[in-house]
């Protein structure tokens, strides 16, 4: 999941399955490429509060539905466990 998948949870009922985001629903982005004056370092500074899951929101990271790890013996091994946790949530139902 991704945080802009904030927009998705509370519009839609999407069921989400996979891992927690990486981050908070709430971010900062938007950056811009600068330079400093006595460094002439270039740094880059966000520029904008995304604030897709609402002011209040302070989880750290969206959780999904379906709770599924990703792991490289799956990747190399053909399979998909998300995939799989789909189809047998359908069957179950």
């Amino acid at each position: 999941m991704r945080a802009a998948d904030a927009v998705l949870e509370s519009t839609t009922w999407a069921v989400f399955v996979g891992e927690p985001t990486g981050g908070k629903p709430n971010h900062t982005g938007d950056h811009s490429d600068n330079q400093l004056p006595y460094s002439g370092l270039h740094v880059s500074i966000a520029s904008r509060l995304h604030q897709d899951a609402g002011p209040g929101d302070n989880r750290p990271a969206l959780e999904p539905h379906i709770r599924v790890p990703v792991l490289a013996a799956d990747y190399f091994g053909n399979r998909d466990p998300a995939f799989d946790a789909i189809v047998n949530e359908i069957r179950r139902r």
